[in-house]
């Protein structure tokens, strides 16, 4: 019997070989890298809001804010259009028959935030509050955490 063992290794080798690229072509691309999924946590405490006298009044075609202690800004996403200044809420466009309210963020030098929703008359070129503004407040499930866990 003659034995050459050439093509002993190259029997053997193709089907060895074969089996590396069918396992080497399962993977995914990215095996090799990895993402940190951990997460970070720690105890809600309560904290004081530094600002006051929050409120929203009529000026000419504007709305004017005022409270001490905050800056202020835009909360999501207003009608186009509508804009803040400082501590003006002005309007450029035409008039808007059903706005929506539109919502004011304070925030103090800590980061608290208070909201100011603010319901609102949008004429042409003019934006007034049309009735009385409300300030939100947090959540009974937010202010019922004695525990310190979310």
């Amino acid at each position: 019997m003659n034995f050459n063992l050439r093509r002993a290794v190259g029997v053997i080798a193709f089907p060895l070989l074969g089996s590396a690229l069918a396992v080497g072509a399962a993977l995914p691309a990215n095996a090799a890298t990895w993402q940190d999924t951990a997460l970070s946590a720690f105890s809600v405490h309560t904290d004081t809001f530094g600002g006051a006298g929050l409120a929203a009044a009529n000026g000419t075609s504007v709305i004017n804010l005022s409270g001490t202690g905050v800056t202020w800004s835009l909360h999501g996403t207003p009608p186009t259009g509508v804009s803040l200044s400082g501590t003006t809420i002005s309007y450029s466009g035409g008039a808007i028959p059903s706005p929506p309210e539109i919502v004011a963020d304070a925030t103090d030098s800590a980061g608290n935030a208070e909201a100011l929703e603010i319901p609102v008359t949008i004429a042409s070129g003019s934006i007034q509050v049309n009735g009385s503004s409300v300030k939100g407040s947090l959540s009974a499930l937010a202010d019922a955490n004695t525990a310190g866990n979310v």
